[in-house]
């Protein structure tokens, strides 16, 4: 993990005002989850709220939290109790969990969390498989008032999964599509897993970034298992953004693996 951070320690100075990033939890691709991470950097952050899946289907309710602290390989990232409070208050949508140190959507956050931010504090989220828009959308109006001026929202979620290599990137490409779009609606057609392996998460992300913060998000990196040595008939996808309220500091972001395209006069992207 230290080694994925200090690899990808930008070259440029990382914009202020992000306010959410969508990272990976696979630490195979520990480097774009580090990349996600020094995209915020600049940031001051307190609250941090931690969406990911539920990949062991332990929530039973639409959405599970715990009041326990994410003990990570690089220190213990303390719980928001004010904030986990007021989750636990809505009891027909978010289920108590005991412990949540067996879910690697948190767990793989944690000690990038407590290395860039060590004074914060974090509301886990785990989003079950079986909650659907409705409750997406009331998760929705339950976090706006916990979101603070010095609030991040993480979403840890990894894409297309278990699909061969030239659908995967179709698929990342139809998903991506709709982080662009801005239109947390958009997600509600994807499929999952075949897109990404929370639609909740997304959904969230998407939703709080435009109706709280009035951010747009920047993709910042896409890639593939099979970049990282696996096998190309069944692959995972990851995809990593930022986001930013002024659009112009998303200019500021700029990696060796990326070129940039300068179109001029009349262009046709359709």
């Amino acid at each position: 993990i230290l080694a994925a951070i200090a690899r990808e320690q930008p070259h440029f100075a990382p914009p202020p005002g992000v306010s959410g990033i969508t990272v990976p939890h696979h630490l195979l691709a520990a480097d774009l989850i580090a990349r996600g991470f020094w995209a915020a950097s600049a940031g001051h952050y307190r609250r941090i709220i931690l969406i990911s899946p539920d990949h062991f289907r332990k929530v039973q309710k639409p959405f599970g939290t715990t009041r326990e602290d994410l003990r990570s390989v690089l220190g213990v990232v303390p719980s928001d109790a004010a904030g986990v409070a007021a989750l636990a208050a809505e009891t027909g949508l978010v289920q108590m969990l005991p412990a949540v140190d067996y879910e690697h959507g948190l767990m793989a956050e944690a000690p990038f969390i407590r290395c860039f931010w060590p004074d914060a504090q974090v509301i886990p989220l785990l989003a079950s498989v079986n909650a659907g828009p409705a409750e997406w959308r009331a998760m929705t109006e339950v976090l706006k008032p916990l979101i603070t001026p010095d609030t991040l929202i993480v979403q840890s979620t990894d894409f297309s999964h278990y699909r061969p290599l030239a659908e995967a990137v179709a698929r990342d490409q139809e998903s991506i599509a709709a982080i662009d779009a801005d239109d947390p609606e958009v997600i509600v057609p994807l499929l999952q897993p075949s897109h990404l392996d929370s639609k909740a998460a997304g959904y969230i992300q998407l939703a709080l970034q435009r109706e709280v913060f009035g951010a747009e998000p920047v993709v910042l990196a896409n890639a593939n298992s099979v970049d990282y040595g696996t096998g190309s008939d069944s692959t995972t996808s990851y995809v990593v953004a930022a986001f930013v309220k002024d659009a112009a500091a998303g200019t500021a972001f700029s990696y060796p693996d990326e070129s940039t395209t300068l179109f001029g006069g009349d262009v046709l992207l359709g």
